[in-house]
């Protein structure tokens, strides 16, 4: 979570922690609160428990469900639905449920879903004789619910493949990783929001709404770091001055010895 490095503390933001805050936030606003937002990762924490999957895939196979189907498959059935395909066939959890989310936005709205479909018999989540049934519903003018309804079936048969891996040894490694890591989260909260105010501070007006101060904050930085990097060169050509100065004295010295 953080570096020491050179006796500074760093923070990292492809931690769980910040990858957690960070849905937070898209989750308040899809879902329209705090409050809705911390539920449904708390829900999300409780659904990794119970598959062989760690609590970041779980998270992007959710916020993928989330905005592909705008929450129509972002449900705790349809997210064990498609889990078990992934389980079942040794599929990454977020690819499934992208071209899943692709197929299902797709097929909702009378769109051909051709390119869905073929990575989906790649991954041997559909076969090529479901692939052919569903197209021919489609060209037939079925509707989009009667389509996912036969997609929908076919998932089933995989049923209960989360929750076999999930006792494996692999699988409950993953599940107590995803406890510790949840420790972690907890109990980093409060260096997390103090590292945060830190950040803000520094950047001041670089990050305000105020577009005017925005782009002063921004200009005065920007002209602050080109001096330093013209203060540097000119240091660097005056080494390398002095240097080559002492190498024509080094070897006049030599050739004065020779």
């Amino acid at each position: 979570m953080f570096k020491l490095v050179t006796g500074t503390w760093v923070w990292h933001s492809d931690t769980s922690l910040c990858i957690k805050y960070e849905y937070n936030l898209q989750l308040t606003t899809l879902l329209g609160s705090a409050e809705k937002a911390q539920q449904k990762l708390d829900d999300l924490f409780k659904f990794a428990a119970t598959t062989p999957f760690n609590m970041n895939s779980v998270i992007e196979a959710n916020r993928t469900l989330q905005v592909l189907t705008q929450g129509a498959l972002n449900t705790p059935a349809s997210m064990k639905l498609l889990g078990d395909a992934a389980a079942a066939l040794g599929q990454d959890y977020e690819k499934v449920a992208f071209w899943e989310g692709q197929f299902y936005s797709r097929a909702m709205g009378g769109q051909a879903f051709g390119q869905a479909m073929k990575a989906l018999q790649q991954m041997g989540v559909v076969t090529g004789t479901l692939r052919t049934q569903l197209e021919a519903m489609h060209k037939a003018g079925a509707s989009g619910p009667e389509i996912w309804a036969k997609m929908q079936a076919y998932l089933e048969r995989f049923s209960g493949a989360m929750h076999i891996q999930q006792m494996s040894f692999k699988g409950l490694s993953t599940t107590m990783g995803d406890y510790i890591t949840q420790t972690e989260r907890i109990l980093s909260e409060p260096v997390f929001d103090v590292v945060k105010m830190g950040m803000t501070s520094i950047l001041g007006d670089i990050v305000s709404e105020n577009k005017a101060a925005s782009d002063a904050a921004y200009n005065n930085w920007k002209k602050w770091a080109e001096g330093l990097r013209d203060d540097i060169q000119n240091v660097l050509f005056s080494s390398m001055a002095y240097v080559q100065t002492v190498a024509r004295v080094i070897t006049l010295a030599v050739k004065g010895t020779g």
